[in-house]
């Protein structure tokens, strides 16, 4: 059961978080969803990026020979279907919560986010169930070392919850290839690294990612939901590099100019 919104009168979670509770067979959780510009005010230019046969603008890039270490597009499919995918969780053990499941994907001519927030440590699980019902309206789930733990986080917490989950979708993890066109070009081939050569400038209000942890533990102990902004928009921001990253290593998108 949600209790923050009685620790703080007159000041209710949706008053600092955009969205609204969400029930999936009675459990309950926040969905958050925001489209186009209200993803970030870069976001429909990323959209027509990796809708159009175009490709980001990047500071410097790596020897063109590099680049095609990429391979061939993964997807090699429309747009349509393909889900970036990355989440939040308390730590880095299955023993640990997934509190936010963060999903963009195309919706006609913009991107769609849709995060799934448990408010408390309860609502994991109707974050669980509604996510196990999204991942059925993709072909592809695209991550970041989501082969390595994004995926086994949510399948191990899925049985946790004695919830099945059936992976039917193609899972694409973009590190496999960053590692391929970036190494020795890049100090590293951490998300945000490749991040900052591919946009060219480092995030504004963001929180880093080793005090989302307890940034969330705080939240569920005291119901102070202003550093929850800041944790919300650093998910986002993974998934519109996410998007950056695919047009880089496969201009033009999905389907499009593959190689």
């Amino acid at each position: 059961m949600y209790r923050n919104t009685d620790i703080l009168p007159g000041i209710r979670f949706e008053d600092v978080v955009p969205g609204h509770e969400q029930s999936v067979e009675g459990s309950k959780f926040h969905l958050i969803r925001l489209e186009g510009t209200d993803i970030d005010e870069g976001a429909n230019e990323i959209s027509d990026l990796f809708r159009a046969d175009k490709i980001a603008p990047v500071r410097g890039v790596p020897p063109a020979e590099d680049i095609t270490k990429a391979g061939p597009d993964p997807l090699g499919a429309s747009q349509e279907g393909i889900c970036f995918f990355d989440i939040e969780t308390t730590g880095l053990s299955s023993s640990t919560y997934a509190f936010l499941c963060g999903l963009m994907f195309l919706e006609g001519e913009r991107f769609v986010v849709e995060q799934l927030f448990a408010r408390d440590y309860d609502e994991e699980y109707g974050v669980l169930k509604y996510l196990r019902q999204r991942f059925a309206d993709f072909h592809s789930v695209v991550t970041y070392n989501g082969k390595t733990f994004d995926i086994p986080f949510i399948r191990a917490r899925m049985a946790v919850s004695r919830l099945e989950f059936e992976e039917t979708f193609n899972h694409v993890d973009l590190l496999v290839s960053a590692r391929r066109v970036y190494s020795g070009f890049l100090e590293n081939c951490k998300l945000g690294t490749v991040e900052r050569y591919l946009r060219g400038e480092d995030r504004e209000g963001d929180i880093p990612g080793g005090e989302i942890p307890e940034a969330y533990h705080n939240f569920v102990r005291t119901g102070k939901a202003d550093v929850m902004e800041r944790v919300l928009y650093h998910n986002r921001m993974d998934l519109l590099t996410l998007a950056i990253l695919y047009n880089r290593l496969w201009p033009g998108g999905a389907g499009k100019n593959g190689r």
